[in-house]
């Protein structure tokens, strides 16, 4: 039985892709670099929870995105993450409580930083940020 799942946009301009630190305030991850995103409600859909978050994270509606990856963690009960290249929005990113600070890194530099699981998806970031640029 899944306990929970979360749904995180990967923003994709010029070959960078867009981290936020999430705020000392949060319950979870405080402090972290990360993907923005959050949890799937009850009812919705990955894609719904990737717009709604990405809406409420950062104001902006994605346009155009594709799964990068689904990523099943069994550490402390099974978990669903879902990742999404997201390529194309509408509106202008603003960050809300929940991050401190962003920024556009080149996925090498990116990679660099302590991102929470990357070793279940840096090899299809690596090819699928250059595919989609």
């Amino acid at each position: 039985m899944v306990k929970r799942s979360t749904s995180q946009g990967i923003l994709v301009r010029n070959s960078s892709i867009f981290l936020v630190r999430r705020s000392a305030k949060k319950e979870r991850h405080a402090g972290e670099w990360n993907f923005p995103g959050g949890g799937i409600e009850e009812g919705e859909t990955p894609e719904q929870a990737l717009k709604r978050e990405m809406f409420e994270e950062l104001g902006i509606i994605p346009t155009s995105y594709k799964l990068l990856k689904k990523i099943v963690d069994e550490e402390g009960g099974i978990h669903c993450h879902y990742l999404f290249l997201v390529t194309g929005w509408t509106g202008k990113i603003k960050l809300d409580w929940e991050a401190e600070e962003s920024a556009w890194l080149a996925v090498k530099e990116a990679l660099k930083l302590e991102l929470p699981k990357k070793e279940f998806y840096e090899k299809e970031l690596q090819e699928k940020v250059l595919f989609y640029s």
